[in-house]
């Protein structure tokens, strides 16, 4: 009896902890992202976001969130074609977001578009 309960409940709290991971996520891409990003309604300032947990994994992306210009300057190669690619506009550094930030940030992302996250 007990076991038949605990699956379901440890489900459910699953589901709510990245039901609520999303949600902190979509308040820190509204306050931080979206005058510059969009999720799948094209490019703005910077790139369109849709998808991209499925191009970087998240590592990558706390980088990158934290200090694009970082990872620009240590020689990245996609890094500084994309820089170049949206005419050397400096995404502002994000030191102040913690990385449970940012992932939650990816993960409201990954909401909004579908997909896996990368491993690589």
């Amino acid at each position: 009896m007990k076991t038949k309960l605990i699956i379901p409940i440890t489900v459910s709290l699953f589901s709510l902890f990245f039901s609520a991971k999303a949600q902190d996520g979509k308040s820190i891409f509204a306050a931080k992202c979206a005058a510059c990003h969009s999720i799948g309604n094209g490019r703005l300032v910077g790139p369109d976001l849709k998808g991209v947990h499925s191009k970087y994994n998240s590592t990558y992306l706390v980088k990158w969130i934290k200090s694009s210009q970082s990872v620009i300057n240590s020689g990245d190669a996609k890094a500084k074609a994309l820089f170049l690619e949206y005419n050397s506009i400096v995404m502002p550094d994000f030191l102040d977001l913690k990385d449970a930030d940012i992932k939650a940030i990816v993960s409201y992302i990954k909401t909004q578009s579908g997909g896996t996250v990368a491993t690589k």
